[in-house]
């Protein structure tokens, strides 16, 4: 408890670092430059490892080290992204003026920074609720899921990143009223966010037993067989939770709020049945089949939603346009 307690409290006192390095990344790729970002995060990444290295194995701080190793790596990424501002799109910079005239936009950008921090705290304390109902079946289980968890969240990285890509450009074109290049866009995202879907689980599906292996350093047989069971029944739904992923940060940037925060709470209520009923009845396999099952229902929710949303934008899209037309 007490090494917990010392990493958050490093993790929370450096998370100014985080802002910056969203913030300033966020404008760069909202401008086109997304390589920047990516470069700089994997120089970021690489410093990190070789920081752990450092304050864990050289200087012996253990838990701290690692922390620290982290808040270091990211404040490298925040300050290199704010540089490539200040020498490449200083015209993109607020100035002093800026902010008085920008006060009737902040009611907005309250309400769409609440709705999506809304979001992410009902998920992450269902996250929570669950990992409590799992941790109930015994250590051998916490490491077979927490090694398993790793593996699955970095093929996960992939369909995030796609739709964080495609959120940038929704935004774009919903503002300029662009509607048709949005669904056209979509539709081929959501192909790409299937197709690695698909390429992750052939991958998992060769490789498990030495991924959870490698992950893991362990021989032990419980472990190893709970690991491949999480990522086998995990992987294949992976279509379906880039789907899921795609539409909800597009109908954020498209304004639309309630749908994804209402998504979260099915996301809520469908790990506390886990919790509740699959894990204490079916064990580890209750716990690997619930959030496949989360992300099946939640794609539904928000594809009708979606749909419906569609239907109404167009409509009134093709109105407007009858009306310019006649003028």
């Amino acid at each position: 408890f007490d090494q917990s307690f010392v990493y958050m409290l490093i993790l929370c006192a450096g998370l100014f670092t985080t802002a910056g390095y969203n913030m300033f990344a966020s404008i760069l790729r909202a401008v086109g430059n997304s390589r920047t970002p990516l470069y700089i995060l994997i120089i970021s990444s690489i410093v990190n490892v070789l920081l752990d290295l450092f304050l864990i194995i050289v200087l012996r701080l253990g838990v701290i080290g690692t922390a620290l190793g982290t808040v270091l790596a990211q404040a490298l990424s925040a300050l290199l992204c704010g540089w490539i501002l200040l020498r490449d799109y200083r015209t993109l910079l607020p100035l002093k003026g800026d902010l008085h005239a920008s006060r009737p936009l902040w009611p907005q950008l309250l309400s769409s920074g609440i709705a999506m921090a809304l979001m992410m705290c009902v998920v992450n304390l269902g996250t929570l609720i669950f990992q409590r109902a799992n941790n109930v079946l015994g250590e051998s289980v916490i490491a077979a899921h927490t090694a398993a968890r790793k593996i699955i969240e970095a093929f996960m990285q992939p369909l995030g990143t796609l739709a964080t890509a495609n959120s940038t450009f929704v935004s774009q074109n919903w503002g300029a009223g662009k509607y048709q290049r949005i669904q056209t866009t979509l539709r081929k995202v959501l192909g790409l966010e299937i197709l690695w879907g698909a390429i992750a689980c052939v991958i998992v599906y060769l490789i498990d037993e030495p991924l959870i292996r490698l992950i893991t350093g362990t021989q032990n047989e419980n472990i190893i067989a709970n690991g491949v069971l999480a990522m086998r029944v995990s992987l294949p739904f992976f279509p379906i939770l880039g789907v899921l992923l795609c539409l909800r940060t597009a109908m954020q940037s498209m304004g639309y709020k309630a749908a994804p925060v209402a998504s979260s709470c099915v996301e809520l209520t469908m790990k506390g049945i886990g919790a509740a009923l699959l894990i204490p009845v079916y064990g580890y396999f209750g716990t690997s089949i619930t959030e496949p099952l989360t992300w099946t229902i939640m794609t539904a929710f928000l594809m009708v939603v979606y749909l419906l949303q569609r239907k109404k934008i167009f409509s009134e899209q093709y109105h407007t346009d009858s009306r310019e037309v006649k003028a």
